[in-house]
């Protein structure tokens, strides 16, 4: 801003030295040649010509020098009013230039002269308008803050994966379309030999789903019952209990028993498991899906009972996330495509085939951001 008035100074000059050098020469070389010329021709004296000469000579003197001096007077009021506005504006600019790089310490002000001139100061609306900008986003930078740690602890309370349990290999991923999530994925270790798997994913997502999810952390960890079905219920009560009203859940609850003993699971409303059969190289659907958790508290769950997982087999339960989600052309992922995926991918570990399902996921997608939270465990022998 302060080169804009030498650029003001130099345009000026530009102007104004030219006409004063062209006045320099006529005045020194061609009046007098002209004198000499205008006497012979019009027939008077050179002395006569001569004196209206230096007439016309101060005249045009006169005019350069007021002309010079409004000059001035233009330069001066223009360096004056830059300078001003430089002034003002520049407690602005720094405050600006400081917001771009993220340092939202100060608040904008206006220099001197900023005050006092109500809602016809262009230069003072700015300035509020400005320092509500910077309040704005100390306030987002401060939430952002906040949820960043908040999504840490969220992350904290999921089991580290990958893990062995009973004899099963278990991988599991979640994640979020937001900055907290309202899935989650835990595994329950029993005194009996045994564990406990389970799915959830809560209605909706952000912070109240996060909060839930970790509400219903510490109640697995409080249910020691040996039955899927069981699980669900005691959950169910005391989510009806102790969490808002039109609070729902999906859940998917396996129980891993020592083989040869049978696989038992309940569904909760929640999308059906991937049980991929390696000796007959064909997928089961874990279905059955039942009330979802949270609607009514004294609703007794079903309990379904498959034969227990064999070498090779796959047993892979997800979200919605991943059946919903959809291309550019708005079509869903499908259960089938999963199905297929887990079919072509046998003979791979539980964290390899975890990564192919999370990624064959995102390039379905192709780059559309989806509306939910993506969540899934590969259970394996």
């Amino acid at each position: 801003m302060v080169s804009f008035r030498y650029q003001l100074l130099f345009l000026l000059l530009s102007v104004s030295v030219p006409p004063l050098v062209v006045v320099s020469v006529i005045d020194v070389v061609t009046l007098r040649d002209l004198a000499e010329v205008l006497a012979e021709r019009l027939g008077l004296s050179v002395e006569q010509v001569r004196q209206e000469s230096v007439f016309v000579r101060e005249r045009v003197l006169f005019d350069v020098v007021v002309a010079l001096v409004v000059l001035c007077v233009v330069v001066g009021v223009s360096w004056w009013w830059v300078g001003r506005f430089n002034a003002r504006l520049e407690p602005l600019i720094v405050v600006v230039e400081r917001a771009g790089r993220g340092d939202l310490r100060d608040e904008p002000r206006l220099g001197k002269g900023g005050r006092g001139r109500g809602n016809k100061d262009g230069l003072a609306r700015l300035g509020v308008s400005l320092r509500r900008m910077v309040v704005s986003l100390r306030e987002h930078q401060r939430l952002t803050a906040s949820l960043s740690l908040a999504r840490r602890v969220h992350e904290s309370l999921l089991p580290a994966m990958p893990r062995r349990v009973c004899g099963y290999s278990i991988a599991a991923r979640v994640d979020s379309c937001d900055f907290l999530g309202g899935d989650y994925y835990g595994v329950v270790e029993s005194g009996a030999g045994g564990g406990l798997a389970v799915v959830v994913d809560i209605c909706g997502h952000g912070a109240s789903s996060a909060l839930i999810a970790a509400r219903t952390q510490g109640l697995l960890r409080g249910v020691d019952r040996a039955s899927p079905s069981d699980v669900v219920a005691e959950v169910n009560r005391r989510v009806c209990a102790d969490v808002p009203d039109m609070t729902f859940l999906s859940m998917m609850a396996v129980v891993l028993a020592p083989p040869p003993r049978p696989l038992c699971y309940c569904n909760a409303g929640h999308p059906p498991g991937v049980l991929y059969r390696a000796e007959r190289d064909d997928v089961v659907w874990l279905g059955g899906e039942d009330l979802l958790v949270g609607v009514k508290d004294d609703w007794c769950y079903r309990e379904h009972v498959v034969s227990a997982l064999g070498e090779g087999d796959r047993l892979v339960l997800v979200t919605d996330g991943v059946y919903e989600a959809m291309n550019k052309n708005k079509v869903l992922y499908g259960k089938a495509r999963l199905a297929a995926l887990v079919r072509a991918h046998k003979g791979e570990t539980c964290e390899a085939l975890l990564d192919t399902i999370f990624r064959d996921v995102y390039a379905y997608q192709g780059g559309v951001k989806g509306d939910d939270d993506i969540t899934a465990m590969v259970i394996a022998r």
